[in-house]
């Protein structure tokens, strides 16, 4: 059963402490983890939190990260007051 009243239904105790959204496509995905296939995501699926957690079970590619994500820091957002070009250390 995949949906927000899932309850992380056939996932493990250490996948089950991800928000939803991810729980889902964990489950989702499942079928072809260590197959040599990749996942393509558009960005409502591209957060930081699947990436880390799919990344070491199968390739994932994601597609422009929306702005207003809380993990994307302030100083990676638009700025007016940097030169276009312009490189960021952190």
């Amino acid at each position: 059963m995949i949906g927000k009243d899932s309850d992380g239904h056939g996932l493990s105790s250490e996948d089950q402490k991800f928000l939803k959204p991810t729980q889902a496509v964990l489950c989702l995905a499942a079928l072809l983890f260590n197959s040599n296939r990749n996942i393509t995501a558009d960005n409502w699926y591209t957060s930081i939190q699947l990436v880390d957690v799919l990344r070491k079970k199968i390739d994932i590619r994601g597609h422009n990260e929306k702005k207003n994500k809380p993990e994307i820091p302030q100083s990676f957002l638009p700025n007016k007051k940097r030169t276009v070009g312009s490189t960021l250390w952190i």
